[in-house]
């Protein structure tokens, strides 16, 4: 098959289908477990007021343009007034979260990615880690190409932050099942 434009892949894909564009190739993404959209649909419900007294909007599972013929389905995404359309562009994203994957490695690659695309910031929720039972959130600012830590909390603290809107978030508001 050859490469796909990212008119050829809104032609032809859905976007309830969860499939990806990475470099002219879709790329299927299958819907993440219950605990996990459970634990999205917690931390969109937590963003939102604060994102929108700062100017923001905030969605799940979106479409996200980060450079031609790439195209992302972060977990959540705010972002500054979206044009309508099916893709939101990265120049408008002002912070991805992602509930992590059990693989760091994966998580890796969505950070350079997100830096790649010169996307501010970078919230990170961890279920599970450091250990069992535990949930740590991190909140990463892109600093010279590459995403710095500004703040972490684990179960039983807060984290709370100025920028890129005031925040403050409790990891265990965010367990699933709860």
């Amino acid at each position: 098959m050859s490469p796909l434009t990212e008119v050829e892949y809104l032609a032809i894909y859905e976007p309830a289908r969860r499939i990806e564009l990475m470099d002219g190739r879709p790329r299927p993404s299958p819907a993440p477990s219950w605990p996990h959209q459970e634990m999205s649909w917690l931390l969109v419900g937590a963003l939102r007021a604060a994102a929108e007294a700062a100017g923001f909007r905030v969605a799940a599972s979106i479409n996200v343009r980060l450079d031609i013929d790439r195209i992302v389905i972060p977990d959540i995404v705010v972002t500054r007034d979206p044009q309508p359309g099916l893709v939101v562009d990265s120049t408008d994203v002002v912070l991805i979260a992602e509930i992590a994957p059990e693989n760091a490695l994966t998580d890796r690659g969505l950070q350079i990615r997100y830096a790649a695309a010169y996307i501010p910031w970078y919230l990170l929720v961890e279920p599970h880690r450091p250990t069992p039972g535990v949930i740590r959130i991190q909140l990463f600012r892109l600093t010279h190409g590459h995403y710095a830590r500004q703040a972490t909390a684990i179960s039983g603290d807060v984290l709370s932050a100025a920028k890129p809107f005031a925040m403050s978030l409790r990891p265990e508001d965010f367990r699933a099942g709860r």
